[in-house]
């Protein structure tokens, strides 16, 4: 009867083989599990970026339709709703008034707010041949850059760590340097076009605009993009 009973117990058992067995397919599951989720993470903002990028150059895209292929030159925040990109053309630099015709972009991964800047929301920004308008925010950087009539050559900005401030894109005067640009911000470089695999800037020409921005990639600090 004893016998049977120790024959029952040992039926039921695990072996410390099945034991490590399980366990190191639960580690498994668990390593799976933490390489995943940042990947995911990263590509929910990667397309997050994208559709932004995208909505800009629709707003772009509808402004010049409506204002005779003139890009615009003016960047504004909507003091109501930080995710309200406007854009437009203005005479001047710092403009609390709306001149002109504009357009707005609806953003999702950019934030634009001015709330706590000096100018304050529903300002302009506005820049000339070969000067720059510049959102700059806790959160986001959105630059506008006009290349100059005399330019030479075409700007492609340099990335740097999301870590570090971006600066301004100096390639409008015809030097070639686009300035520098990382994961929180988006440039905007009007009279010229994007390369073929659109990945830096192409040619010159006059009623475009090169919209720039970075995607994660796991390592490094990032990947540029080119979006007209």
């Amino acid at each position: 009867m004893r016998q049977k009973l120790n024959e029952g117990n040992k039926e039921k058992g695990f072996t410390i083989i099945e034991v490590m067995i399980v366990l190191a397919i639960a580690g498994l599951i668990l390593l799976i599990i933490f390489l995943a989720v940042p990947a995911l993470q990263r590509n929910v903002r990667n397309t997050q970026r994208k559709t932004d990028v995208t909505a800009i150059a629709a707003a772009v895209s509808t402004y010049m339709n409506d204002n005779d292929e003139q890009v615009p030159t003016g960047l504004a925040s909507d003091s109501i709703n930080a995710n309200v990109l406007l854009l437009g053309t203005l005479n001047q630099f710092f403009n609390n008034s709306t001149l002109g015709n504009y357009e707005q972009a609806d953003l999702d991964y950019y934030i634009i707010d001015l709330q706590d800047e000096i100018y304050g929301g529903e300002t302009w920004y506005a820049a000339g041949f070969g000067q720059q308008a510049n959102i700059l925010s806790d959160t986001s950087n959105i630059f506008i850059v006009a290349m100059l009539p005399t330019a030479t050559s075409v700007s492609t900005p340099t990335i740097v760590s999301a870590s570090t401030a971006p600066s301004l894109p100096t390639g409008a005067g015809g030097d070639g340097t686009g300035g520098t640009i990382n994961t929180e911000s988006v440039s905007i470089i009007t009279g010229e076009t994007c390369n073929l695999d659109n990945t830096a800037a192409g040619t010159l020409s006059a009623n475009t605009a090169a919209i720039f921005y970075v995607l994660e990639d796991g390592s490094g600090n990032g990947n540029l993009e080119c979006l007209e």
